[in-house]
């Protein structure tokens, strides 16, 4: 199978309404729209969640690295953490959106420290796919948001439409309210009320 097959699959169980002809008008109604605003929702709260944990944490690390050092072993943790994130963020999004994201080839290795302790403690640092998935939570925490605000918009732009766009006199409603039929009405509840 050619990248160019593969790609068009993905982008043709992705976004359906871009590739297929036809596809556009059902877009609203796809499984695919419903697998993106589902992917949208849990990517909220992981990445907002987890992600803003994460870049924050490792963010102070680094900023207390100047002091004594102070910074590097948190610094380390959080790249840990950062890989195993990662690893959930890819394995999260082959579930929701039915795409599998290879896992990033490792790094070259070097010469092995003759410590072990300091050479277990400096891989984090010097992995760049640690450094990738920190700036990937930070990033991914700002694109979340972003389209989250953008579907709450459209949403609530096409509620706006249909409510506003309904004529209250045509078809469907019997009893039209207006402000003199309002006072009558209340007229007629308080004599009724004090007949009783």
């Amino acid at each position: 199978m050619t990248s160019t097959a593969t790609a068009s699959s993905i982008e043709a169980r992705t976004a359906p309404a871009l590739v297929v002809p036809g596809a556009f008008r059902a877009a609203p109604v796809s499984a695919a729209t419903f697998r993106a605003l589902a992917q949208l929702a849990v990517g909220c709260g992981w990445l907002l969640g987890v992600g803003t944990a994460l870049w924050v944490t490792t963010l102070l690390s680094a900023l207390l690295v100047p002091v004594l050092g102070i910074g590097l072993p948190g610094l380390a943790v959080c790249l840990l953490v950062a890989r195993w994130f990662a690893a959930a963020e890819r394995a999260r999004l082959a579930v929701q959106t039915d795409v599998a994201i290879p896992r990033p080839a490792p790094p070259a290795t070097g010469e092995v420290s003759w410590r072990r302790t300091w050479a277990l403690l400096a891989s984090p640092l010097r992995d760049p796919r640690a450094w990738a998935a920190a700036c990937y939570a930070f990033l991914g925490s700002l694109l979340v948001t972003v389209g989250l605000l953008l579907v709450a918009t459209l949403a609530a732009g096409a509620v706006a439409v249909v409510v506003l766009s309904q004529d209250p006199t045509a078809g469907g409603s019997e009893h039209v309210v207006t402000e003199a039929s309002f006072v009558d009405e209340l007229e007629t509840a308080e004599r009724v009320d004090l007949a009783a």
